[in-house]
């Protein structure tokens, strides 16, 4: 069993990141990459529903804050025309292909093969950005990664928490 502190505490975390990525944002500081952050929300909000569906209760709140953090971030990203990233054929097919991944993340029986596709979504939803932060590292906020690696420390102990997830939506 999950220790709630640690679930609270993760979800703080990745809340307090979050906003400090917005707020930059809002200033125009920082330039996220719609792609990446539209996707990176999708995965974690359909497992979040299957953790709902499951009953997972409390564990299912750090699923949901990954998801939620970047619905937040690609939302906000249409308030300041100045603080978007201007999205290439690169980041079109990297998101083509993070969208076939979730597919057959989905359709999958097979669990093993369902965590491989969930990986490989990931991986081709996180490129843009990788690709953007390094050409051009001073349109990114690093609190937002720093507070992250504190809120997986925090959940460190339950590393089971993403196979979970993924496992029940196959």
């Amino acid at each position: 069993m999950i220790d709630e502190h640690f679930v609270i505490l993760g979800a703080l975390l990745s809340l307090i990141g979050q906003l400090n990525y917005v707020v930059n944002m809002l200033k125009g500081q920082t330039k996220p990459n719609r792609v990446t952050w539209f996707l990176w929300a999708l995965v974690p909000m359909i497992a979040f529903s299957a953790q709902i569906d499951e009953g997972v209760g409390l564990a299912a709140l750090m699923t949901f804050m990954v998801g939620f953090g970047p619905i937040m971030i690609f939302i906000a990203s249409f308030v300041n025309s100045k603080s978007v990233w201007k999205i290439t054929r690169f980041d079109i097919g990297c998101g083509v292909l993070s969208i076939i991944g979730v597919i057959f993340w989905l359709i999958t029986g097979d669990g093993l093969i369902a965590i491989a596709m969930a990986i490989l979504a990931d991986m081709f939803a996180s490129l843009p950005t990788i690709v953007k932060a390094y050409k051009a590292p001073e349109t990114e906020s690093y609190t937002l990664q720093k507070l992250k690696l504190g809120s997986q420390a925090a959940l460190s102990r339950c590393s089971s928490v993403p196979m979970n997830c993924l496992s029940l939506v196959s």
